[in-house]
Formats: structure tokens, C-alpha cells, sequence
């Protein structure tokens, strides 16, 4: 939704945003579910970025927000729920 959001707030249609964002989801989903069956292929896809591109810049955009601190925090929390 936050993908989508921001997307509509640029302008974008929100049909065309909820089309793009979908798209783009579906597509690392299947190339993640069929490269993954062997025991490298999930460190294979990670591996591939382009050095110093987007998907570079964004997570260390991200790590260096504290996104992951935080992902892993609510992780945390859903499992200690999960657990009881």
C-alpha cells in the first residue's frame, strides 16, 4: 500500500500504481520462488543487483533509516505473539 501510495502521490493513476506495484511484486515472486530450489539461489538473486544501482541505494537508504532495525522489531513482536 505505501509503494502504491506514494506512487499516486507522484501523479501516477492510482489503477496504473496498484498495476504497477502488483506487477512488480508478482514478478520477484516468481523469479524468487523458481531460483530458490536450489541451496544458493536465494544469495544468487541478492547477488545479481546491479552494483551501485536502485535496489543498492535503496536498501542502504533503508539500513541507514533504521527500516530493518524496525522490520525486525515487529518480527520479533509477531513471533513472541505467535508463541504466546
Amino acid at each position: 500500500k505505501n509503494n502504491r501510495d506514494w506512487l499516486v502521490k507522484q501523479g501516477i493513476p492510482t489503477e496504473k500504481a496498484n498495476s504497477l506495484v502488483t506487477g512488480q511484486y508478482h514478478s520477484m515472486m516468481v523469479d524468487a520462488s523458481t531460483r530458490v530450489a536450489s541451496l544458493d539461489g536465494f544469495e544468487q538473486l541478492i547477488e545479481e543487483q546491479t552494483p551501485g544501482g536502485l535496489n543498492e541505494q535503496a536498501l542502504r537508504n533503508h539500513d541507514q533509516l533504521g527500516t530493518f532495525d524496525n522490520y525486525f522489531a515487529v518480527q520479533d513482536a509477531m513471533l513472541k505473539r505467535i508463541l504466546g
